[in-house]
């Protein structure tokens, strides 16, 4: 039983997990780009352009399961969503993530 074990961790998983590397186009750029904005937190990353479920793949996966984290990710949905959320999550500084770029929220207007 060991060697059939070891043979598949060493032999015939690491093909497997390789093949699933950049499946579906998710890979780990935004949130590369986000670590390296030096963004403050806590943090809410505002995900733009969101046309499918990969889009958000990665971001979603990178979010705590209570969303307690120091950075929070969420899909924007338009001005309106996006005005909820803030204001839910007042406390952390606000950022937009499109693509691979990341800047400061605008500013909320009353």
């Amino acid at each position: 039983i060991v060697s059939l074990v070891a043979y598949n961790l060493f032999w015939h998983l690491p093909p497997l997990l390789a093949a699933q590397k950049g499946k579906y186009g998710i890979t780990p750029a935004p949130l590369q780009a986000v670590e390296q904005a030096e963004i403050s937190t806590p943090a809410l990353i505002l995900v733009k352009d969101v046309k499918r479920w990969s889009d958000f793949a990665a971001s979603f996966a990178a979010n705590s399961p209570l969303l307690d984290g120091p950075v929070v990710y969420a899909i924007d949905w338009g001005e309106a969503y996006s005005r909820s959320l803030r204001g839910f999550f007042k406390e952390r500084h606000c950022y937009e993530l499109q693509g691979e770029r990341v800047r400061e929220c605008a500013v909320l207007g009353e």
